[in-house]
């Protein structure tokens, strides 16, 4: 749900119109409802310009059973020791080879339990995408996506239809989560695409020149 509304708040601080983002939570909120058992404690409000619907997109998580002081103090000592440890990461200069490669971030990573080899990790997107062609390879069938009319617009103006939504489990490394891909009918050179915001809520450092996705673990630095 933290994915769910990060991609809503860049939308609309992006000036996209309501009825596009209301799509999209509507769609998002489908996906976690299906597959995912919370307690709400707060909602945030959408008006949806196209029928005057308001869509309601819960902010989830899970109560924890303790005293508000006792929050504030664990939150405060954390923060802390966040602030106080520094990890050095070294990197090789680049090379003559690095500097004249135009590869895009590819990596492996692991979806219901099948390894995918072209895994495309893109900073400027802010939609998990998968091909059609991918999702009947996962064993997936397009009756088994959420609905959506969700369209997606590229560079061109060009409109691609989501043929829908899947929620799945994605492993990267040691990390596995949920992601939210949209489903379309093409032919991309990738299996799927993971935007700006898997990134982030992952904690993983992406670098296109060396080609590395970096994470850290406890102290340590891990490559991937």
């Amino acid at each position: 749900m933290k994915q769910t509304l990060a991609i809503i708040a860049y939308m609309k601080a992006r000036g996209q119109e309501e009825t596009l983002v209301s799509q999209i939570a509507l769609a998002l909120n489908q996906a976690f409802n299906k597959h995912m058992s919370v307690t709400i404690e707060k909602s945030i409000i959408l008006t949806d310009s196209a029928n005057h619907t308001p869509v309601e997109m819960m902010d989830a998580c899970e109560k924890i059973d303790q005293a508000p002081e006792d929050k504030e103090e664990e939150s405060a000592t954390i923060g802390e020791a966040e602030a106080n440890k520094q990890i050095s990461i070294t990197f090789d200069h680049p090379t003559l080879e690095m500097i004249k490669h135009l590869k895009p971030l590819y990596i492996k990573a692991q979806i219901n339990s099948k390894t995918l080899s072209k895994v495309f990790v893109d900073g400027g997107a802010i939609l998990d995408i998968m091909s059609l062609t991918t999702l009947k390879k996962l064993g997936k069938r397009q009756r088994e996506l959420i609905t959506t009319n969700m369209k997606m617009t590229n560079f061109t103006r060009g409109a691609t239809p989501a043929l829908g939504v899947l929620v799945v489990d994605i492993m990267v490394g040691p990390k596995t989560m949920y992601s939210t891909f949209f489903i379309v009918d093409a032919n991309p050179t990738y299996y799927v695409l993971l935007e700006r915001d898997w990134i982030h809520f992952s904690q993983f450092v992406p670098f296109i020149l060396h080609q590395q996705l970096i994470f850290f673990e406890g102290d340590q630095v891990r490559i991937i």
